[in-house]
């Protein structure tokens, strides 16, 4: 498997605590697995309790790991959001924000989470195959919404490309992930 290492920023400088995310994401032509790793003063952050996980709709209004990956060429997309509890839900777009459907045929995906004191482990793993039946090159974004116990939101993302916190935004789908292994990139010209 290919490993590529990435490092969320906050969209605003944090205040008044200590936080960072980084991870590794690992893939072959079948797999992709995405490991976050939360860091930092754990001890205030608002982490729900974990649980066996099922599909949830709302995750992202509490602290949530997401991902979003497409065809290189695409306008299409899938969110995964990922709850500490282990939640989960899976989500389709045929362009920016446009025509969301929840995406079932993807059933159960590996989801582990470790709660330590001062650390918070999150991976999951899918079969790349269950989204496009093809191999080609696909563009993924990684970012984390996290909620402390005051209930403030920070947002975290690979990039921040517009004024306000913007997943969804093409420009942060800055992981190419290439048929051809070994030519994975990270493009942080944004």
């Amino acid at each position: 498997m290919e490993k590529i290492n990435f490092n969320l920023k906050p969209f605003e400088p944090l205040e008044s605590l200590s936080l960072d995310i980084f991870g590794i994401i690992s893939y072959d032509l079948d797999y992709l697995k995405i490991c976050y790793e939360l860091t930092g003063d754990i001890y205030l952050i608002n982490i729900p309790k974990l649980i066996y996980g099922e599909r949830k709709n709302n995750l992202w209004k509490n602290s949530c790991f997401e991902f979003f990956v497409s065809e290189t060429n695409s306008s299409k997309y899938f969110e995964f959001n990922l709850s500490p509890s282990s939640d989960f839900n899976i989500y389709a777009f045929d362009d920016y924000r446009t025509n969301m459907k929840e995406f079932i045929d993807l059933k159960n995906p590996s989801i582990n989470i470790i709660n330590k004191n001062d650390k918070l482990f999150l991976e999951i793993q899918i079969n790349i195959k269950d989204l496009f039946k093809t191999k080609i090159p696909l563009k993924l974004g990684i970012s984390a919404i996290i909620k402390d116990i005051n209930n403030e939101c920070y947002y975290f993302s690979l990039v921040h490309s517009k004024p306000i916190p913007d997943f969804h935004d093409r420009n942060s789908f800055i992981i190419d992930l290439l048929a051809d292994m070994g030519q994975s990139t990270i493009n942080n010209e944004q």
